[in-house]
């Protein structure tokens, strides 16, 4: 797997992978001296599969991605390459947002129990008199773009990426309106519902754009670069 000098190591591995009953997480290293890299942190798990997001070791270079039990029962070992510069297979010209931006009523296909006014009717939209404004969901947008835009390896990859770009920016949206305008808690409901999707697709999307990289720079990889089978 590759990652970018400077940017968070984000890796997936299967459920069925690990069996035992300790907290579960992963580290990075360096090879043979088993040097700690970057510091272990527990996964997350969702459905079938653990996440973690590391940090990235000071220098590039190789080093390996170990995914360890915190009893030292289970290791599995990852090769992790980290490059100078930026993850992209070809000369792509940098992400005009505007062609990831979602709009207003995108989120609102997502948020149809909060299109509701003042006076209770459902309007199927976020309008001046709902709560929040449509003003007030613009700008949710624009943070949102930021924070996807920020958790991915690059800003010039494949325009075939934009359109799932565009759909985890409507998932960030959707969860700060629930947590912000409705107090919910990202763990319950909706949020929870809609952080899980995101999650999941950030982490997808950091597979595919680090695999153009792979097979733009000749490196054959018959996997997933972020993904352990």
């Amino acid at each position: 797997m590759q990652s970018v000098l400077g940017e968070a190591v984000t890796a997936s591995i299967s459920v069925d992978a690990y069996g035992g009953l300790g907290s579960f997480g992963a580290r990075i290293e360096v090879p043979i001296t088993r040097a700690i890299a970057s510091a272990w942190h527990a996964a997350t798990l969702i459905d079938t599969d653990y996440f973690v997001t590391l940090e990235s070791p000071v220098a590039a270079g190789d080093y390996q991605l170990v995914w360890m039990d915190d009893m030292g029962t289970y290791q599995t070992m990852v090769p992790l390459t980290v490059v100078v510069g930026s993850v992209g297979g070809e000369d792509w010209d940098p992400v005009d947002l505007d062609d990831i931006r979602p709009t207003v009523e995108d989120v609102a296909a997502l948020e149809r129990t909060r299109t509701i006014t003042t006076g209770g009717a459902d309007t199927g939209e976020f309008n001046e008199t709902t709560h929040p404004t449509a003003d007030e969901v613009e700008g949710v947008i624009d943070t949102a773009v930021g924070l996807v835009m920020d958790q991915l390896p690059t800003d010039r990859f494949d325009p075939k990426h934009y359109m799932s770009v565009t759909s985890a920016i409507k998932l960030q949206a959707a969860i700060i309106v629930e947590s912000s305008y409705f107090r919910e808690r990202l763990d319950q409901g909706s949020a929870d519902l809609y952080s899980r999707s995101l999650q999941s697709a950030i982490i997808s999307l950091n597979n595919k754009i680090t695999a153009d990289s792979r097979i733009g720079s000749g490196i054959a990889s018959g996997r997933p670069a972020l993904r352990i089978e």
